[in-house]
């Protein structure tokens, strides 16, 4: 009933509106996107049996997306458009999201494949550097062999890019709300869904019928910048493989900014889908922004309950950004990494010392 109510209930919206409109303009599509490339050296622990064993010191680490984007007004104000992100390789799949939209002083409804509304409502990043930092970077640098765990991340999605329909509420007085729903968590399991028919139901482990729901204040106190951010993520289990359960992921995030200075973090607790394990991430912050040129401190922990014990991360950044023009931002950070193993296993355990310096383009 869920699933129906909620479905049926965007899209009869949608064609409503279509049937009672007209566009003035036909959509005209722009084009946009990022490309970060960074050099990067890492000395980690790499004897034998451990985890940077065999692996160079030193590589490239780069990320690109073109994106195709473009909306027309109705004759009604409603606002129609779509939105195409192209990766500039393909690793895993050729397009990270693509969905369209309508958007009113009601709010906006979004459809396709797109990240969950609990990614949108989310703060607490303080890093100035492009793709980098603690909390849930693009890019991850050091090896973690046996350890369950990377970087820790405050973001609380379950549904990631997956087939998806989003509500996201108009802005009252600094306060907006969204919420997703996602039938199947599947987002790299092909054209299912979309080409082939709706996906199986009853895929051990996996996750299917997800709710996220998402809060976010931005507003000013006395001078003092407040952003503030909460979710929850519930997803139903489909098929128990052994030890297996729904999902909730909940959580929060805050920055406080006063003149160039801003402080934040946040917090993530996740049961995993698992009956025993559950994984809590926190990080903290403060960056100084006074200019063109910014500098950023950061500090994140992860700790996962496994059998053998609690596996643990901590890491720190000292970030370093200049924006050279319009679009183009130098970055350069220094970092320190620490992986333990519940089972004090070496193969789980690592120590590593990161340098990154590169670029990001925004056009």
């Amino acid at each position: 009933m869920r699933r129906l109510l909620f479905g049926t209930t965007a899209l009869g919206a949608v064609a409503f509106a279509a049937a009672t409109a007209q566009a003035a303009e036909p959509i005209q599509i722009g084009v946009g996107g990022f490309f970060s490339a960074f050099g990067v050296y890492v000395n980690e622990d790499d004897g034998a049996g451990e985890p940077g064993a065999g692996t160079r010191d030193y590589y490239l680490a780069r990320e690109g997306e073109i994106i195709f984007s473009g909306s027309t007004v109705l004759d009604n104000g409603l606002r129609v458009g779509v939105n195409v992100q192209l990766e500039a390789e393909t690793c895993g799949d050729q397009i990270d999201e693509s969905y369209v939209f309508l958007a009113g002083n009601w709010g906006e409804i979004r459809l396709g494949s797109d990240d969950p509304v609990t990614d949108a409502f989310s703060t607490g990043y303080m890093t100035v550097v492009p793709e980098h930092g603690i909390n849930d970077p693009t890019h991850f640098h050091v090896h973690i062999g046996a350890n369950s765990l990377e970087t820790p991340i405050t973001t609380l999605g379950i549904g990631g890019d997956s087939e998806k329909v989003s509500y996201f509420s108009p802005t009252f007085s600094g306060f907006q709300f969204g919420v997703s729903y996602t039938p199947d968590n599947c987002e790299e399991g092909g054209c299912g869904g979309t080409y082939s028919g709706s996906e199986t139901d009853n895929d051990p482990s996996e996750q299917g019928d997800i709710i996220e729901v998402a809060a976010m204040y931005e507003g000013e106190f006395r001078g003092i910048g407040i952003a503030l951010s909460t979710g929850y993520s519930r997803g139903e289990l489909e098929a128990d493989a052994g030890g297996d359960d729904d999902q909730e992921v909940w959580g929060f995030g805050a920055v406080l900014s006063y003149m160039d200075w801003s402080v934040g973090g946040g917090f993530r607790h996740d049961n995993l889908g698992s009956d025993n394990f559950d994984r809590r991430d926190w990080t903290v912050g403060v960056n100084y922004n006074p200019g063109p040129w910014g500098v950023s401190l950061e500090y994140g922990e992860a700790e996962q309950e496994t059998a053998a014990g609690d596996d643990e991360v901590r890491g720190v950044e000292l970030g370093f950004a200049y924006a050279v023009g319009p679009g183009v931002t130098f970055g350069a950070a220094l970092q320190y990494w620490d992986l333990e193993s519940g089972a004090n296993n070496p193969a789980a355990e690592n120590e590593a010392w990161v340098v990154s310096v590169g670029t990001m383009l925004e056009f």
